[in-house]
């Protein structure tokens, strides 16, 4: 309901008797649009067929359709539909999604009594369900030697990470021994290629470094390189 009043510096009317009025939801869906919820846009995963894909309905709406489309060079290829939903929420069947790389999903309302739906509403996301490659070590190398109380910076390199080349993160881990039974520093977790450390006694150091990736792939250790302080 709704109603005025008059005011001026001094002064102030009686409100006007309320005035009542109601809002319905359309039967046209040509001009609402579908809000999607889950997944967020261009997650990485490395289950994609088990992923939750979920929107907020629209009243009027008497069903819905759900589209997977694979992109590649540019091209989407439709990879599965499924229609007629009632629920606000559909999950892939099992094997539906067999390489990995870019999808699209869309969600689109239908109002079967007039004939009306709104347009596809749609995200992006990735499958990766490969391990990064163990990365090559650059520096030091095999059997090198350092000194005392002098900064040691480790660096290694990372290939692409298979079709989706998703970022890797690298885990460093240095020991005294090649076992790596008594680490000197424990599953270091970088966003970077390097990483420094200064030695404050002599002695053999062993140093090795694994990957993973943002669907949270993870890679093999590199063998362990010897590194001896003087």
């Amino acid at each position: 309901e709704w109603r005025v009043r008059g005011e001026n510096f001094g002064y102030q009317s009686p409100f006007t008797a309320p005035i009542n009025f109601s809002t319905v939801a359309s039967g046209d869906l040509g001009k609402q649009v579908i809000e999607l919820q889950k997944p967020d846009p261009n997650v990485v995963t490395n289950t994609p067929n088990a992923v939750l894909f979920s929107w907020r309905g629209i009243e009027t709406a008497t069903s819905y359709i759900f589209e997977l489309l694979q992109v590649k060079d540019g091209i989407e290829t439709s990879v599965a539909t499924i229609p007629d939903l009632t629920a606000l929420e559909t999950q892939l069947d099992t094997g539906t999604i067999t390489e990995d790389g870019t999808y699209k999903w869309q969600v689109k309302a239908l109002n079967n009594t007039n004939d009306t739906e709104t347009l596809f509403s749609s995200r992006n996301f990735s499958a990766d369900t490969v391990d990064p490659p163990a990365p090559n070590l650059t520096a030091p190398l095999a059997d090198a030697t350092s000194s005392v109380n002098t900064a040691v910076q480790f660096t290694w390199e990372f290939t692409e990470d298979g079709d989706t080349n998703s970022a890797i993160s690298a885990v460093f881990q240095l020991a005294t021994d090649a076992a790596f039974t008594n680490l000197v520093q424990a599953n270091v977790t970088l966003e970077t290629n390097t990483y420094s450390y200064t030695p404050t006694t002599t002695g053999d150091l062993y140093w090795r470094v694994r990957g993973f990736d943002a669907a949270g792939n993870e890679g093999p250790d590199t063998d362990a390189r010897k590194l001896t302080i003087n």
